[in-house]
C-alpha cells in the first residue's frame, strides 16, 4: 500500500479504511521515520489511540504489540514525553493480563513521571491491587522525588507512591521479625523519613501489635491495606 506524503491526503485515506486495512496502513507509515512537517500537521497520537482502542475492543492483544513495538523501532523519538504515557498504557494492561510484568515495561513512564502522571498513578495503583508490591515499590522509590518536587503538579500528587514504599519497608521488616533475623529500627526509621514519614512515635506500637501474640501469622501488606483505619487505631 502506497502511503500519501501530504498530510491531509494521509488523513482522508485513514478515514476510509476498516481496521483490518488500518494495522497494514499504520505499519507502513510508522515503518519510515516520519517528518517534522507531518508531525506538525497530524496528531498522529491521536489516530493512533484511536485504532488501538479498537484493537482492545476485538481483544487483538498480539496486533497491539507487534504495532506498537515496531512504531517504537523507527519513530520512538517522534513523540512527546507524555505521549509515550497513552501508548504504553495498552502494553501494561495486556502485561497485567498475562502477568508478564516487569519494571522494564514502565521505562518510558519512570523516565518522564511528571508529564505520564495520570497513567503513572493509575498503573501504580493497578499493581498494588494485583499483588504486585515490590514492582510498585520500586517503580514508587524511582519516581517520588521528581513526582515531589514538582510545581507542576497538584501538591500531594507523590502520597500514593510514599505509602506504597511505607508498605513495603515495613513489609519488609516485619517479615525479618518473622524469621528471627534482626530488623534494625533506625534503619528503617531514616529510610522513611526520605518519603517524609516520622516513625520515631509510632514505631513502637507499630512492633509491639505485629510482634503481639497471634499477629504473626497475618500478612502485614493485608491487614493494612484492607482496613487502614482498624490498623491504625489498633497502634495508636
Amino acid at each position: 500500500m502506497k502511503i500519501p506524503e501530504k498530510a491531509d491526503l494521509w488523513v482522508q485515506t485513514y478515514r476510509k479504511l476498516n481496521d483490518d486495512a488500518l494495522y497494514d496502513y499504520l505499519r507502513e507509515t510508522f515503518k519510515e521515520k516520519l517528518s517534522t512537517d507531518f508531525l506538525d500537521k497530524v496528531d498522529i497520537v491521536d489516530f493512533l489511540i484511536n485504532y488501538l482502542n479498537n484493537l482492545d475492543r476485538q481483544k487483538e492483544h498480539y496486533k497491539i504489540l507487534k504495532l506498537i513495538d515496531m512504531i517504537y523501532k523507527y519513530n520512538y523519538n517522534s513523540f512527546k514525553k507524555g505521549d509515550y504515557q497513552y501508548i504504553d498504557s495498552y502494553i501494561l494492561d495486556i502485561k497485567l493480563f498475562k502477568d508478564e510484568i516487569t519494571l522494564n515495561d514502565f521505562a518510558n513512564l519512570t523516565a518522564a513521571p511528571v508529564e505520564s502522571i495520570d497513567k503513572l498513578i493509575e498503573f501504580h495503583k493497578k499493581l498494588v491491587y494485583y499483588g504486585h508490591h515490590e514492582l510498585a515499590y520500586k517503580i514508587a522509590a524511582r519516581v517520588y522525588t521528581p513526582v515531589e518536587e514538582s510545581l507542576d503538579l497538584i501538591v500531594g500528587a507523590e502520597k500514593d507512591f510514599a505509602f506504597a514504599v511505607y508498605l513495603y519497608k515495613w513489609q519488609e521488616h516485619y517479615d525479618k521479625i518473622k524469621t528471627g533475623e534482626e530488623a534494625n529500627r533506625e534503619e528503617l526509621i531514616s529510610y522513611l523519613e526520605e518519603y517524609n514519614f516520622s516513625l520515631d512515635k509510632y514505631y513502637d506500637n507499630i512492633y509491639n501489635y505485629l510482634t503481639g501474640e497471634d499477629n504473626l501469622s497475618k500478612d502485614f501488606n493485608q491487614e493494612f491495606v484492607e482496613d487502614q483505619r482498624v490498623f491504625i487505631e489498633k497502634i495508636n
